[in-house]
């Protein structure tokens, strides 16, 4: 996936272990001597707290939006902004 897409683009050596969405971690999915380093999500970690081993690390990511999409989205919120305040005119408060 993505996430070990994203490790190996940082330059690691990676053995991949993938758990499904939404796994209820325990000790024992942690378990292994063997590794050197034991890299996972922001998610997960939060998950393992409390019992995640002492070479557990977390690789935090950020998402950032292109220039253009962001001028583009901030512009169409502009627009949709008048749409979504109440209307708090006298005649609406007397109907």
């Amino acid at each position: 996936g993505r996430f070990f897409e994203t490790l190996r683009n940082l330059g690691a050596h990676v053995n991949e272990v993938p758990f499904p969405d939404h796994h209820h971690f325990r000790p024992e999915d942690l378990a292994s001597g063997a590794l050197e380093w034991l890299v996972m999500t922001a998610k997960d970690a939060v998950k393992c707290h409390g019992f995640a081993p002492d070479n557990a690390w977390v690789l935090t990511v950020q998402a950032r939006l292109s220039e253009p999409f962001e001028q583009h989205f901030l512009e169409r919120l502009r627009a949709c902004s008048g749409q979504l305040q109440p209307d708090i005119s006298e005649e609406s408060n007397h109907g």
